[in-house]
């Protein structure tokens, strides 16, 4: 919209008013999906917005920790990622991130990322015991081996 052309501007105004409406209630009930394209498009009308931002990196992050919960691994790395690049210092899209590396065994990066959210957040006890795990010696265990 031309900034000398006022009719336009309200018009690009009334609907970033309401898609970021309809993106609340869209995340509210756990519409994730319909709730990121509203975000998503609210960033495109307001790029320098920094209420749509985090309200797109949240969503992300709701639905990272949805694709962890279902063990969609690669899903849920690539919303607590890009909710990363919106909310760098996001310490919940980074807990999912590091949980994800570390179900699927990539112990060192995941102990890196809960290191970060320590950094950060010193007494979290989730980042505590993620990199706890994440760094302990794993000891095999001889002839007991899990059916598959």
């Amino acid at each position: 919209a031309s900034p000398h052309n006022p009719a336009a501007e309200g018009l690009r105004q009334r609907t970033a008013a309401a898609l970021g409406r309809k993106g609340v209630l869209a995340l509210k009930k756990s519409r994730l999906d319909e709730a990121e394209d509203d975000f998503k498009s609210l960033v495109v009308l307001k790029p320098d917005d920094d209420w749509s931002k985090q309200r797109l990196a949240r969503t992300l992050q709701l639905r990272a920790e949805r694709a962890f919960e279902r063990k969609r691994y690669n899903a849920a790395l690539a919303d607590a990622n890009a909710a990363l690049e919106l909310q760098p210092e996001d310490a919940p899209a980074r807990l999912v991130l590091a949980d994800t590396y570390l179900a699927l065994g990539k112990r060192e990066v995941a102990g890196e990322e809960y290191q970060r959210v320590l950094d950060v957040r010193p007494a979290d006890k989730h980042a505590r015991r993620g990199l706890k795990e994440a760094t302990e010696v794993k000891v095999a265990t001889k002839g007991k081996k899990k059916k598959r």
